[in-house]
């Protein structure tokens, strides 16, 4: 049922009920991934996917994180069980719509950060950097804005939809980027968590 109603969109769609038969991630600008049906391998899956720039959507149960738990993983997005077909193709063109937005980006040079949409590069500080879609999209909005407070619900609206306001979003992936930018990640100075709530690009403090 769920192909057809995919295909009926006007999406080409292939379905594997055993992650090993799945079909190459290069051929897919989309992946739905049935958390719940797969425990722990689809997380595995995910994180996979997202280190190969592949789009995931994460089906998840109600239980208690299982959204942080596929965001952490490198999901785009998320939808909780049960869902209605017209929510999820809203989720999917919503996913493909950012994909489109993020293929006009322009490059960014800001401090010792730089973006470059056309080949999906990020260095900082002369050593490269890899980033999921969403992390990259995160990012490029927030140097866009360098030195300035982005609220929260600004911020999950740019990246995520006007129909989105899960703050977990933001946080989850902020702590990811600070993994990966942060000199110590628990002691920010470039991503920085301002009162309001906000996030912060602060290259200068960064540098000092």
């Amino acid at each position: 049922m769920l192909r057809h109603v995919l295909e009926r969109e006007g999406h080409s769609a292939a379905l594997a009920g055993d992650l090993s038969h799945a079909p190459p991630a290069a051929a897919a600008d989309l992946v739905l991934l049935d958390v719940p049906s797969f425990g722990a391998r689809a997380l595995a899956a995910c994180r996979q996917l997202a280190a190969q720039d592949v789009a995931v959507l994460a089906l998840v149960g109600r239980g208690m994180g299982a959204v942080a738990g596929a965001l952490d993983a490198g999901a785009a997005d998320c939808i909780v069980r049960p869902f209605s077909y017209a929510e999820l193709l809203a989720r999917v063109r919503a996913v493909a719509r950012r994909a489109r937005q993020h293929a006009g980006l322009s490059k960014l040079c800001v401090g010792e950060l730089e973006l470059c949409p056309a080949r999906f590069e990020a260095r900082y500080g002369g050593r490269p950097v890899r980033l999921s879609p969403t992390e990259f999209r995160i990012l490029h909005f927030l140097a866009a804005r360098a030195g300035q407070m982005v609220p929260t619900g600004e911020l999950v609206r740019a990246i995520w939809g006007s129909g989105e306001s899960n703050p977990d979003l933001v946080r989850v992936n902020i702590y990811r980027l600070r993994q990966k930018l942060e000199a110590d990640p628990r002691r920010p100075r470039l991503l920085r968590s301002l009162p309001g709530p906000g996030v912060m690009l602060d290259v200068s403090r960064a540098a000092s």
